[in-house]
């Protein structure tokens, strides 16, 4: 008679980057963070394996630099990187040229990072960090501007001597975090910044022609000259007689 423990163990994803964007024809690094929660929620403690699956290089050229880390060392958990990368395996579909291209197994070499959790405690919860620089060099291989950056983790416990109980926590001992990568088109300003100034110059041009074509400045300088007919006199003219003079007379 083979006997069991019943427990209750789930993963699931809390953080992570969620966007990331590089300028199309330059190398750059930013880091992307992934993060995943595991939760105890038996009454026995137990030890179980988390494995994550991430993508690797594109070719010769790391695509994503990632290590593991835990928050709660009480768990006593260990992390280390597998010592091979993963096959390809057959790549999906063609998808929409509208659609994020999945940077997946089928597309890079994966790796598969493995921690060890010598025992979770009941109730217990333990989160892992994975992060690393993610390289927009290795993207320069593929033919896409928006693409999806993934990563899985999956739980694994001696089912010989562990059973979940459980139907509803079945489908969560594996989780998925999706970061989207953009790559942007450098727009050069200064066509634009040329085509403004003339474009503003020939706007003038045309107010100053609309302006002389309806006589404006023609009005504004037959106004000056009745202005100054009346301030001087024209010369050689006569100048009024007054009411004394015609009286002396």
């Amino acid at each position: 008679m083979i006997l069991y423990y019943a427990v209750k163990v789930v993963i699931s994803g809390i953080e992570y980057t969620r966007h990331v964007n590089f300028a199309a024809g330059r190398q750059d690094v930013q880091l992307v963070k992934h993060s995943y929660q595991v939760e105890n929620l038996g009454k026995r403690s137990l030890p179980l394996q988390v494995r994550f699956t991430v993508p690797g290089k594109i070719g010769t050229n790391t695509l994503w630099n990632v290590t593991v880390s835990e928050r709660k060392p009480g768990n006593r958990s260990s992390c280390q990187l597998s010592a091979k990368s993963l096959a390809k395996v057959q790549t999906e579909a063609p998808r929409d040229p509208q659609d994020y291209l999945m940077l997946d197994c089928g597309i890079t070499k994966c790796l598969e990072l493995q921690c060890e959790v010598t025992a979770l405690e009941e109730h217990g919860t333990v989160i892992f960090d994975i992060q690393g620089e993610f390289m927009s060099a290795a993207l320069a291989e593929l033919d896409a501007m928006q693409l999806m950056l993934f990563s899985k983790a999956k739980l694994r416990y001696d089912e010989e001597k562990y059973v979940d109980v459980s139907e509803e926590s079945a489908h969560y001992y594996e989780a998925t975090l999706l970061t989207e990568v953009d790559i942007v088109q450098q727009v050069n300003q200064l066509p634009l910044i040329i085509g403004g100034s003339v474009g503003g110059l020939v706007l003038l041009l045309i107010v100053i022609f609309v302006f002389f074509k309806f006589g404006f400045f023609k009005r504004s300088n037959n106004s000056g000259e009745r202005e100054s007919l009346k301030v001087n006199p024209s010369e050689g003219g006569e100048t009024p007689s007054t009411g004394e003079e015609m009286t002396q007379e």
